[in-house]
């Protein structure tokens, strides 16, 4: 499976996203939106962090949005499997 975090440098919620995903002991790969700006259009980013599964965005983040908990990237993990 392969899972990315596509999130600016200066996103703290990435940080969290990353320490979650560390916990279950799932490998992920963060990309930096200032680093590869094609990201932008590719994937649709209006705000950060954003979670992509096997190429498909499955989480954008919102300033008001409440990130994934460990039960929620489970199940889209999960989604994406079947």
């Amino acid at each position: 499976m392969d899972i990315k975090i596509i999130a600016s440098r200066n996103c703290d919620q990435r940080r969290v996203l990353q320490k979650r995903f560390k916990k279950i002991n799932v490998p992920i790969v963060t990309l930096f939106i200032e680093e590869d700006p094609e990201l932008v259009q590719e994937f649709d980013v209006m705000e950060t962090p954003n979670i992509v599964i096997n190429g498909e965005v499955v989480y954008r983040g919102n300033a008001g949005k409440p990130l994934p908990t460990i039960p929620e990237l489970l199940r889209l993990m999960e989604r994406k499997r079947a």
